[in-house]
């Protein structure tokens, strides 16, 4: 069932590991070949993958990572489920990897976004006797940081989908919270609990844009934004994969006065929570 082979270096942080890395008939991912994001916001990758279980003991923990790719077979990953590696300082409590790894889902979150990260990136899972694949012949997704920094939480979601976002406040006195749309005419919107949450049913194209959660008390103001783009159902995974939205964003939008707004969340409906 060999397709085609690449010769090895050893692999970082696996001794005796070499030989030839194949295209296997039921090692498959898929994953787009670049992402963009503005400096400073988040994204993800959206990734799914499959392996051959028969290499694998199903008692065995199923460990994914991500590499850069100059590096994949000599550095440290940027992202791993496996408590016993570690990963690139730089990448640390940025890079995440899905925690759907068992449903095939192998999507990498990027928050904070820097110019260094401008970089292609591959996956390898290992599950122990055998399923040991890099997957350097499907996919090597480029990420693409672009502009000057921005700050809020860049969501994405498909259509007819319902989405709860998730505001933090801090203050003293206890700041009120406004949800608003905009940016041209703000448009005022209703909370759904005293959560400071603000839920969006049966999404639609007509529920793009930007949603600003703004926290004001008598020493100031501040505030939260939200990203929100929708996608339509066209684009399926392999049969046995199992969707996941791609959701994001973990930053913070304070002002000197001592009061904070930030997301502290997304949750999709029947897909996946994000922690913003």
């Amino acid at each position: 069932s060999h397709i085609l082979c690449e010769q090895h270096r050893p692999f970082w942080g696996f001794p005796g590991f070499s030989g030839a890395q194949c295209l296997l008939r039921n090692y498959w991912l898929t994953a787009p070949p670049a992402v963009s994001v503005p400096l400073g916001l988040c994204v993800i990758i959206p990734c799914n993958f499959t392996y051959e279980q028969r290499h694998a003991d199903r008692d065995a923990p199923l460990y994914g990572y991500w590499f850069e790719a100059e590096s994949v077979y000599t550095g440290a990953p940027v992202a791993t489920n496996n408590p016993r590696k570690t990963v690139q300082s730089y990448t640390r409590n940025r890079f995440t990897l899905s925690e759907h790894l068992d449903q095939g889902d192998c999507s990498l979150t990027i928050k904070n976004a820097r110019k260094t990260d401008r970089k292609q990136y591959i996956f390898r899972v290992e599950r122990e006797p055998r399923a040991k694949f890099t997957y350097s012949f499907y996919a090597v997704p480029y990420v693409n940081v672009t502009g000057e920094r921005l700050w809020g939480c860049l969501l994405s979601a498909q259509r007819g989908d319902s989405v709860v976002l998730r505001c933090e406040v801090e203050g003293n006195p206890v700041p009120s919270v406004t949800w608003v749309r905009g940016p041209q005419p703000p448009q005022t919107l209703q909370l759904v609990s005293s959560e400071n949450e603000l839920k969006l049913s049966s999404l639609t194209q007509q529920h793009e844009g930007k949603y600003e959660c703004r926290a004001q008390n008598s020493e100031g103001s501040s505030k939260a934004t939200f990203l929100l783009s929708t996608t339509g159902n066209c684009c399926l995974p392999p049969p046995g994969i199992s969707p996941h939205s791609p959701s994001l964003g973990n930053l913070v939008n304070s002002d000197p006065t001592g009061i904070a707004a930030r997301p502290s969340g997304a949750t999709v409906t029947a897909q996946q929570v994000i922690g913003c």
